[in-house]
């Protein structure tokens, strides 16, 4: 059998000589503080002592207060000035900004060319979310701009491919109605094939992992894929949430033609159709460089994350 061309992050290390950058006293800024992602980058950072800075767009988005060691500044991921202001003394940028879905092709590659421009202008590395849609190209405009920077020698990059979140504050029509019909013992529906397996992302998960590789030096300068522990389908989601209440499952779908009939357009299914993700096809994205080089930071398993995110929902209500 021939053996796996991926070193573990162990090897590598001792290959090159490099140890892990990153003491605690540099500064981590984290771009779109306020999104689910971002969020969970600060808290990863703060728990383990770094110096954080929680950069939002609005501080009324901010729905529940950081922790009491992050600077939160706000600052305007469209305008040029605003970030390099917001970068100004970083070491580390995590660019962490979600567009809306609606503006997405027209807001991300702004955002992406403006926190680029930032980060090379205060001269601090820069850890990139790449989120895919239906393809690991999806994002290949920003991702090469990206990738060019680090080439040209301008500052160190890395692009962090992630397929759809589910977890904390992760909230829309798909979680939103599956939880919410799940603590209320209702029939909870998925949107589309029940029995496709997809690869879905603990946003807890992403944090850490994004966090690991940022504090890594040898990880940059190309892409990473955390494609989570293994692909799920919306019947084994749904089945999860259900364990995690005690409950027996009810398992539903909503199929294109209801979607698209008039009578549910008006009620909580026609949010189902401002979501990107096509759940009629699988989508698994091949995350095993990143599991073999770093085997000592496992994903955790989707019954355990779900059952976290439906604790989550449980508390918001």
């Amino acid at each position: 059998m021939q053996e796996s061309t991926v070193m573990t992050e162990e090897s590598l290390l001792a290959a090159i000589g490099l140890e892990k950058i990153g003491t605690g006293k540099d500064l981590q800024v984290v771009i779109g503080a306020s999104k689910p992602l971002g969020r969970a980058v600060v808290d990863e950072l703060a728990s383990e002592g770094s110096k954080v800075r929680a950069v939002v767009q609005r501080e009324a988005t901010v729905s529940d207060s950081f922790p009491a060691s992050v600077e939160v500044v706000t600052a305007d991921p469209l305008d040029q000035g605003s970030m390099v202001e917001a970068c100004r003394g970083g070491t580390t940028v995590y660019g962490c900004h979600q567009p809306n879905y609606s503006t997405w092709k027209e807001v991300y590659p702004q955002v992406t060319a403006n926190v680029l421009f930032a980060s090379i202008d205060v001269r601090a590395d820069l850890v990139f979310a790449s989120h895919v849609i239906t393809r690991e190209t999806d994002n290949s405009r920003q991702e090469n701009d990206v990738f060019n920077a680090h080439n040209s020698n301008l500052i160190r990059t890395m692009v962090v491919r992630m397929p759809q979140l589910y977890g904390e504050r992760v909230v829309n029509k798909l979680w939103q109605g599956i939880f919410d019909s799940v603590a209320a013992g209702k029939k909870a529906h998925w949107m589309g094939d029940l029995d496709v397996e997809r690869s879905l992302l603990y946003v807890g998960d992403a944090a850490s992992k994004m966090v690991l590789l940022g504090k890594s030096l040898w990880a940059f300068g190309r892409a990473w894929n955390l494609a989570g522990p293994v692909p799920i389908s919306g019947k084994s989601f749904i089945e999860a949430a259900f364990k995690a209440a005690g409950k027996d499952p009810r398992i539903g779908h909503w199929g294109r033609g209801v979607m698209l009939t008039g009578s549910l357009l008006a009620s909580d299914a026609k949010g189902f159709l401002e979501l990107p993700y096509n759940y009629y096809e699988s989508f698994i994205l091949d995350g095993s460089e990143f599991s073999e080089a770093f085997r000592s930071a496992p994903y955790l398993p989707h019954e355990e994350a779900v059952a976290r995110t439906y604790r989550w929902f449980e508390g918001s209500r």
